[in-house]
């Protein structure tokens, strides 16, 4: 199967993010070249902030790092 490989150009994290509690733990991450979009490779779909899950509802997440606090 073939492989997309892209190298990061520079990680810009989040101007107030804490080490200490983690707080706003995320980065963007800046390639080297753009993607191309295809069957395989495309953009994802955030809901806005205004979306309501209902309970029970089955939902995806990911990540990486602690899986809980503590």
């Amino acid at each position: 199967q073939k492989a997309t490989k892209r190298y990061l150009k520079q990680i810009i994290p989040h101007p107030y993010y804490n080490a200490y509690t983690y707080d706003n733990d995320i980065a963007l991450m800046e390639l080297d070249s753009p993607v191309t979009y295809s069957e395989t490779i495309r953009p994802i779909c955030l809901p806005s902030s205004e979306t309501i899950f209902p309970t029970g509802e089955t939902v995806s997440i990911s990540g990486w790092g602690a899986t809980r606090e503590g």
